[in-house]
């Protein structure tokens, strides 16, 4: 007898039954373009000689020989590109189990028409406010909310599976809830995801950092909430799990199981770093990946990184790529982190004594 499943059980499964280094999942920046210009956009005025059809396509038959099962195609915002459909419309006959982020600003009726013709895993669009005024501000495009509202509610309409984000800063911090609240409203429980904090640009302007809210305020919003409490706290246990011996520099799983490739076709082991950085052009996938691997893991701190011993780890969103955006150092600590981990570690406990 044959047993029929469906292909994302059957990933699942695979998922759990490799160790090891190996590419799970990738991360695919198409571009770096974008009809929006937020204010807290990490890729804010990047540009770059973008890969061509055939080049994507290239890359993606290295990725599928390699095994990779989740795709995340995202930007900028990859609708932004003409040969868009013809690139998505490949990976999926590939097979790739695949996630599309956008800013839902292009989605139009032949765009609707699309996705619903041949569904992803999920649409993950952000929504940042829910007032006309604030959205627009952020975003930087007059109008925007109500196209992004519309075509929300036109995916909806549609059946297409969306989760929708919000990110966390001065100009929305007393709207989160009512987001939060908005979106189960429209999708039901588990369809909303809250970024807590901003990071500088990939050009090094820190002027993003004035929008970021304080380490209270997150913590207000993360705990006056039961569902965001809970996948906090879920997030604190695995982080501890995960994390390696304290004198190794890269603990968070990029190059174990996942691969970042930026719109002009370089392979990163952190999409907020060039540091071990490979242009696919040149190498193939499968190469790099593999073959590099020893070169970063073996990476170690020096000696008086303050970071070393340091009790609140656990709780704490320090990474070297962060921290090199921030202070020009992969091994200086971040004040920021600081006072949000001690906040985080503080209120951790308290829940957990009551």
């Amino acid at each position: 007898m044959i047993i029929q499943r469906k292909y994302k059980e059957f990933a699942k499964e695979l998922d759990k039954k490799k160790s090891g280094v190996f590419p799970v999942s990738a991360q695919v920046e198409l571009t770096y373009r974008c009809p929006f210009d937020c204010i807290h956009c990490y890729s804010k005025n990047i540009h770059q000689r973008e890969l061509t059809t055939e080049q994507w396509k290239k890359i993606f038959d290295e990725l599928f020989s390699a095994g990779t099962i989740y795709l995340t195609i995202t930007g900028g915002d990859p609708f932004v590109r003409d040969d868009f459909w013809d690139l998505y419309s490949y990976v999926k006959a590939k097979g790739f189990l695949v996630t599309l982020f956008s800013s839902g600003y292009l989605f139009d009726d032949e765009v609707i028409a699309g996705l619903k013709k041949n569904l992803p895993v999920l649409v993950e669009i952000t929504l940042n406010s829910l007032k006309c005024d604030k959205f627009d501000k952020i975003s930087g495009v007059p109008g925007s909310f109500v196209q992004v509202k519309e075509n929300i509610e036109n995916c909806i309409n549609n059946n297409i599976p969306l989760v929708l984000k919000t990110i966390g800063m001065t100009e929305n911090k007393d709207e989160i809830l009512d987001i939060k609240e908005y979106v189960c409203s429209l999708l039901g429980p588990g369809k909303f995801k809250f970024d807590s904090f901003l990071i500088p640009r990939l050009d090094g302007d820190t002027g993003v950092c004035k929008y970021r809210l304080n380490a209270e305020d997150i913590a207000d919003i993360e705990n006056s909430d039961p569902d965001m409490l809970a996948q906090r706290q879920k997030e604190f246990a695995e982080h501890k799990n995960l994390m390696r011996d304290s004198v190794y520099k890269y603990h968070c799983n990029s190059w174990f199981r996942q691969a970042y490739i930026t719109p002009s076709g370089y392979l990163r082991f952190c999409h907020l770093s060039d540091k071990f950085s490979y242009d696919l052009k040149e190498y193939k996938f499968a190469d790099v990946f593999y073959g590099r691997v020893a070169e970063i893991l073996e990476q170690k701190h020096e000696q008086n990184f303050k970071c070393l011993e340091c009790e609140l780890k656990e709780f704490c969103n320090y990474c070297p790529a962060r921290a090199f955006l921030e202070t020009g150092s992969e091994e200086k600590p971040v004040e920021y982190y600081c006072e949000l981990a001690l906040t985080r570690k503080e209120r951790h406990e308290k829940i957990k004594n009551l």
